[in-house]
């Protein structure tokens, strides 16, 4: 695949820090809240908040996407216990843990992004920034687990309370960072309770860059749209499709029987019904998130590859992956490749 974007780099950004020092931070100093499981203490926390959430857009000040630019590593090459939890059995990078991690990246950018004057340096930040889809994910190349991972990244496009995170994935090859993946996240925010949305700040754009890639985020959501509206719940089937629905239909209907019942698998051919999987999670306080919520991908992790092992009887590699929702439990879904 072609990656058509760059990622605006402040002159004067400091030396990286791991996932887990960004993720640590998230939680303590941005959301904070309730470090044990009490649902009450949590609502009462959060709804303390609420004064703090800002009404509109234009009490918030512009921002500009260097002010979001952050960067972080997985320092496979360096530490063997945390090797061992990226590592898959053949000796590549488990990609479910990849997307964790670039989840939690990309909301941390946005709460970079996020410059609300109500809030004081004692305050945690009343927006829940939730992802609301990953837009796509290219994966080029083997990852190895014996080398360092960098995640980097800023926000590239601001709505009105969604926002959109460009992040970039490398590997440390022979000394030097080799770029392995591209991904885009969409992100809404919300209030403290996650009943309602709320405002970000506007994104302010100078440079040629700046607008290039800002005018590619507005291309996305007008796509994103679109595609929404491409829904069997709002329009009929269109001719070709129902050419190709009526073409399986005669490939694999018992002729002699004449009855929708009497079915007969073609040739080098399996039935979706024996590679479907089902699996069921019992989830614990302690794989919540700070917002009290179980994240998706923790329900998700590994099945897509699990579905194409047992459906090609062979080891499956994962090279894209779009339309990734997490935004409620019960909603999650997701195409790979």
């Amino acid at each position: 695949p072609v990656f058509t974007r760059s990622l605006i780099i402040p002159a004067n950004f400091k030396a990286e820090k791991t996932i887990k020092e960004v993720i640590d931070s998230l939680w303590k100093d941005v959301v904070r809240g309730p470090k044990e499981f009490d649902p009450k203490q949590y609502t009462k926390a959060r709804e303390e908040l609420m004064s703090i959430l800002p009404e509109s857009q234009e009490e918030l000040p512009p921002r500009r996407m260097s002010d979001s630019y952050d960067a972080a590593v997985i320092p496979l090459g360096s530490d063997p216990s945390l090797r061992d939890r990226y590592s898959t059995i053949h000796g590549g990078v488990r990609i479910g843990r990849l997307l964790e991690d670039m989840d939690v990246f990309a909301v941390h950018l946005v709460f970079k992004h996020v410059l609300n004057p109500r809030q004081g340096s004692d305050l945690g930040s009343p927006f829940s920034i939730v992802t609301a889809l990953v837009d796509q994910i290219d994966f080029t190349g083997k990852i190895l687990s014996n080398s360092d991972i960098k995640m980097s990244g800023h926000v590239t496009w601001v709505g009105r309370s969604s926002a959109e995170s460009t992040l970039w994935l490398e590997q440390k090859v022979d000394g030097e960072w080799r770029k392995m993946t591209e991904a885009r996240f969409v992100l809404v925010a919300r209030n403290p309770l996650n009943s309602g949305s709320a405002v970000l700040n506007p994104m302010k754009t100078e440079t040629a860059e700046e607008k290039e890639l800002f005018e590619k985020g507005e291309e996305n959501k007008v796509r994103r749209s679109a595609m929404s509206q491409d829904s069997l719940f709002l329009l009929p089937p269109a001719q070709e499709e129902q050419d190709i629905i009526h073409d399986f239909f005669i490939r694999t209907v018992n002729h002699k029987a004449r009855s929708f019942k009497a079915r007969i698998k073609p040739e080098n051919s399996v039935w979706m019904e024996d590679a479907k999987l089902k699996n069921l999670i019992v989830c614990q306080p302690e794989n919540r998130n700070r917002f009290n919520k179980i994240f998706g991908g923790f329900i998700m992790r590994q099945l897509a590859w699990a579905n194409t092992h047992v459906y090609g009887k062979c080891r499956p590699y994962i090279v894209y992956s779009e339309d990734r929702k997490s935004t409620r439990l019960n909603s999650s879904h997701a195409r790979y490749l």
